[in-house]
């Protein structure tokens, strides 16, 4: 089941998982691609401190096949102002 304030007609966001890192090159925030090991090693170590989620980062994936199409994060360390960065996918 999805949040409905996260769903969209064509696209829903959710949260990373492990096996997201085989499609790094979809939702990492570079102009370099980067590999699966090192897409794994990079989101376990921005969720290791669950009680400060800065920046949240979401996967954009589309509804009919579930396939990743670029990654979203929303960071606000001040905590009064932030923003918003979109990555998506080169194909």
């Amino acid at each position: 089941m999805r949040p409905p304030y996260l769903n969209g007609d064509t696209i829903h966001l959710r949260a990373m998982r492990g096996d997201d890192a085989e499609r790094a090159v979809a939702w990492f925030p570079s102009r370099f691609p980067i590999n699966a090991a090192r897409a794994e090693e990079w989101l376990k170590e921005t969720h290791k401190d669950s009680w400060n989620p800065n920046p949240v980062i979401l996967a954009i994936v589309r509804n009919a096949t579930e396939e990743i199409l670029g990654g979203m994060d929303v960071d606000s360390p001040g905590r009064r102002r932030g923003w918003v960065r979109f990555h998506l996918a080169p194909w």
